[in-house]
This record gives C-alpha cells, structure tokens and sequence, in this order.
C-alpha cells in the first residue's frame, strides 16, 4: 500500500499535519469510556452508541490494524472531511477494511438514534475517545500539539484518524 499517497492527500485538502503512525504506539485507555458516558450531550446517539460497541470491545477490532493517518487540523468539520475523503479514497484504491474515526459534525448535535435518522448515515463515524483512544497521550506522543481549554476563545486542536491497513 502506498499510504504516503493519503498523506499527500490530507496535506493537499489542508491538514495542519498529517503523520502514518504504527497502530501499536496508539494510546488506548478505556476510561474515556467515562468521560463520554458523563460527560457528552452525544452520548447514545449513534455515533457513540454504546448499544453498538464499547471501548474494550473495539479496541481488539483496532488494533488489527497496522497503520493509521493521524489529521491535526483546527477545525472539526475540515479534519472530518479530511478523514472521510481518505478513507474513502483507500477504499476505492482496494483497501476495503479503510476505517476513519472523527468527532462526527453532520449536524450541530446529533439527534440520531439509529442510521435511519441520521440524515447522513455513510458518513457517520464515531469519536477516537468515544472507542477508547486518548487523544492527548497519542497525539502528544508524535509531539503534535493539543491541551485542555481553559476558555472558549482559545484555539482547539482537532485530530482524526484513519485506520488502513
């Protein structure tokens, strides 16, 4: 698989960085299982249904994976469509099991409690967090930039991933 090509495509579409990183340096810990349970006005909709999956649950599923695009922006709907354009890219390339992980943004909340009412169901993804990445201790690995909001007008960092190969 020639992954820099998803690279390239994530800087071209405006990723303020964009790293392939091993799978197995990723950071899993599922108590962020917590911090969405109680911590999220999202939590149960369908992108981070617990219904469907739990983080000790996709964890196994994720780390069958051998590689991943790690996408910095600081916009969220950019670092979605990034993920989601790669995703599908690698999909149509032949890598059929590509798999993009984002903090969905097809609606300014999501009040979708199944696929039926999403109204955009191919693109509903659920949160890195949400399946148990913490986003802080990967990101912060690779020595990319993210810390905790103090107040609103500070800017965020946005990250997503896509799981490839």
């Amino acid at each position: 698989m020639d992954a820099d090509k998803y690279l390239r495509k994530a800087l071209d579409m405006g990723a303020e960085d964009a790293m392939l990183v091993e799978v197995a340096d990723i950071v899993f810990d599922h108590r962020t299982y917590l911090k969405c349970a109680w911590g999220c006005p999202e939590f149960g909709q369908l992108k981070c249904s617990p219904d469907l999956i739990k983080p000790w649950e996709a964890e196994p599923l994720l780390r069958r994976y051998r590689v991943a695009l790690l996408i910095h922006t600081h916009r969220k709907e950019l670092a979605n469509d990034i993920a989601w354009e790669v995703e599908r890219a690698a999909f149509l390339d032949g890598h059929y099991w590509a798999f993009a992980l984002y903090d969905c943004h097809g609606c300014e909340v999501c009040a979708a409690p199944s696929r039926r009412e999403c109204p955009q169901p191919e693109r509903a993804r659920p949160g890195e967090d949400f399946l148990g990445i913490d986003v802080y201790a990967t990101v912060r690995r690779f020595g990319l930039p993210i810390e905790v909001l103090t107040h609103r007008e500070q800017r965020q960092d946005r990250y997503a991933f896509v799981f490839l190969e």
